[in-house]
């Protein structure tokens, strides 16, 4: 175990009091239901302050996932929105299926839902629901890149491993903390390690990236220039024509590499395309690093009107 985690909707127990019985994450419910039970921007940071991690759940009944993919996206939407006019600066939170699910549809129906969420925020969503939900979810290639939140009975080592769970949210009891009643999560491992951007996998793919740019050939561009020329080799030929070089840039990267470009200097998570990398002028080897970094939707999907 790497962790104690704690969820609690009756009340907001300090951060000084979490940390003081050993709670390193506290999952909190995000935009739906009474204001009493949801995330504040004030306890946001209080629970940060005392070292505590804040995930997020996003939950109203036990049917919230019965409702499929356009429903899970637009739900997804309307949490980060919510987040984003309370200033709470929150990235990870999970949909919830807080019911047992029938075989075929319903189940189906919930992994679909799980997709939306992947759609939207990628892997930083988080499913949490019963071992059926999370089973099926670990089974897709896009609902399987969310975190995985267990409840019901404890699993076993081999459904640990086999699963990847994050968590487990015992059914062995409670503890009231700072007068209120928390229930509580056997974390696995941290959330961080697995699905976080480091800034080493940052630099990693920056470093991938702009060698497979100074690998490539530029079309010479300017009176009498003819041929290409790599761009160490231009900057040995012509280091004051600075208009020429953003020229030979221009020519020499596609969109989907500029895109990509932008999106490391933001430390953001572009959706990926293999495809249109390969077709860029990637190394295949370049192109894994990338998805295996960024890719976790491979596709474009439809825009979901927010």
């Amino acid at each position: 175990m790497t962790g104690l985690g704690v969820d609690y909707s009756s009340g907001r127990p300090s951060g000084a009091a979490l940390a003081a019985q050993g709670v390193t994450t506290a999952i909190r419910y995000i935009r739906q239901g009474s204001s009493a039970k949801l995330l504040t921007l004030a306890e946001y940071r209080d629970l940060t302050a005392h070292g505590v991690t804040v995930l997020g759940v996003s939950e109203l009944s036990t049917h919230d996932m019965e409702t499929g993919r356009a429903a899970g996206q637009q739900a997804c939407i309307a949490d980060r929105t919510w987040l984003a006019n309370l200033g709470i600066p929150l990235r990870q939170w999970a949909c919830a299926a807080d019911e047992h699910l029938a075989a075929g549809g319903p189940v189906s129906t919930a992994v679909a839902h799980a997709q939306g969420y992947v759609d939207v925020i990628g892997a930083d969503a988080g499913v949490y629901g019963p071992i059926e939900l999370v089973s099926a979810c670990a089974a897709d290639p896009v609902a399987g890149l969310a975190w995985r939140w267990l409840w019901g009975h404890e699993p076993t080592a081999a459904q640990i491993t086999s699963l990847a769970l994050w968590a487990w949210q015992r059914n062995t009891g409670t503890m009231t903390i700072d007068g209120v009643v928390c229930d509580l999560n056997t974390i696995y491992h941290s959330l961080g390690s697995v699905m976080a951007l480091e800034q080493s996998d940052i630099q990693a793919v920056a470093a991938a990236t702009a060698n497979a740019i100074f690998a490539a050939q530029f079309t010479k561009q300017g009176t009498g220039q003819t041929g290409t020329i790599s761009l160490p080799g231009f900057l040995q030929w012509s280091d004051t024509n600075f208009g020429v070089l953003a020229g030979l840039i221009r020519d020499g990267i596609s969109a989907e590499q500029a895109a990509l470009l932008l999106a490391i200097e933001n430390h953001a998570a572009p959706t990926i395309d293999p495809a249109a990398l390969k077709s860029s002028g990637l190394a295949d080897d370049i192109v894994a690093a990338m998805v295996a970094l960024f890719g976790k939707v491979t596709a474009p999907v439809p825009p979901v009107a927010s």
